[in-house]
């Protein structure tokens, strides 16, 4: 359960999957299985394993985070919130994301992401998902360590829309290829332009999408499991609240 009564903002990368088994997704990288299990909708405030570089050793390792960089409470946010996406064409400047951009950033393992379309009153959820399904998801993220948080916590990493995505929403998660990864995880300081390259859209074509279709009756059961009453909707937050100081 959430830590504080949160606000869940629709769009912009807010729910994902990792459906891959630890084996599978140790033979991925390289590395020792992480300790999971497979994960059809993952929710912000939850906590899942990502890849990043440990700062003592260097090397790469699995570690459980959560979901949602907590930012502190101020005048204007009187409660703790979770930014649970940072944008990528000012992740270089915003306080709340620079540090960690410069220096703690990290990678997402998925099977797919979630977005939704408003139809009416009515809002439709599309999962994305790769073309080839041989091809690796994995999403660019930044990471801190967290008082409320005894493992850390990160954020995922928006840009604008592919055309696969562009019919859905304006914003998507960045997602880094393979030769990506090495350069996205390095500790050590590079140039900005060396890093910002990779915070495009995937390319065309990349991603493939499904309607994910319901009754009714499904509809209002997944709606109850998302925004439990005893939640509220006050303190989660994408960064496109343009009310917080970040």
């Amino acid at each position: 359960s959430p830590l504080w009564p949160i606000r869940l903002v629709p769009g912009m990368c807010g729910r994902f999957a990792l459906k891959t088994i630890p084996k599978s997704l140790a033979e991925v990288f390289g590395l020792e299985p992480p300790k999971m299990e497979p994960r059809p909708d993952i929710r912000p405030s939850e906590a899942v394993p990502v890849l990043l570089r440990e700062e003592v050793t260097g090397r790469p390792v699995f570690r459980i985070l959560t979901w949602g960089l907590v930012l502190p409470m101020t005048g204007i946010a009187r409660k703790p919130v979770r930014l649970i996406n940072a944008r990528s064409e000012t992740l270089h400047e915003k306080p709340a994301f620079r540090e960690a951009f410069r220096r703690r950033r990290r990678l997402v393992p998925a099977s797919g992401f979630y977005e939704w379309r408003r139809d009416g009153r009515k809002r439709i959820p599309f999962f994305f998902t790769p073309s080839d399904p041989a091809v690796p998801l994995v999403l660019a993220g930044i990471w801190e360590e967290s008082s409320e948080d005894r493992s850390g916590a990160f954020a995922i990493i928006t840009t604008g829309a592919n055309m696969e995505v562009l019919p859905v929403h304006d914003r998507m998660p960045v997602i880094l290829p393979p030769a990506a990864w090495q350069d996205w995880l390095a500790p050590e300081a590079r140039k900005r332009e060396d890093v910002t390259r990779r915070l495009g859209p995937a390319g065309d074509g990349f991603l493939k999408v499904d309607a994910l279709l319901q009754t009714d009756e499904e509809k209002e059961a997944r709606r109850r499991s998302l925004f439990p009453a005893d939640w509220g909707r006050d303190n989660m937050k994408d960064e496109s609240d343009q009310n917080i100081p970040h």
